[in-house]
């Protein structure tokens, strides 16, 4: 499991499933991107690491949230 923080300074864990793809039977790939700018994101969260998870806006507040893990919980 991979934890990052993010600028509130909370936990968002990315789980082996949502952070390796299976190319073949002997082989698992994790892909990254390397940030050349002084001001880039800490983190940039994909649509593959985002699977298997809500986001929740919050108007309001302007905030955004992410639910846990829906298979861990019996969702999908």
């Amino acid at each position: 499991m991979y934890n990052s923080k993010n600028i509130s300074n909370k936990n968002y864990s990315v789980l082996g499933g949502n952070s390796m793809v299976q190319v073949n039977g002997n082989t698992a790939c994790l892909g990254f991107v390397r940030a050349a700018a002084v001001q880039a994101p800490a983190a940039v969260i994909g649509g593959f690491q985002l699977e298997n998870h809500l986001l929740v806006l919050y108007v309001g507040k302007k905030q955004l949230g992410f639910t846990t893990f829906l298979n861990g919980i019996g969702l999908s």
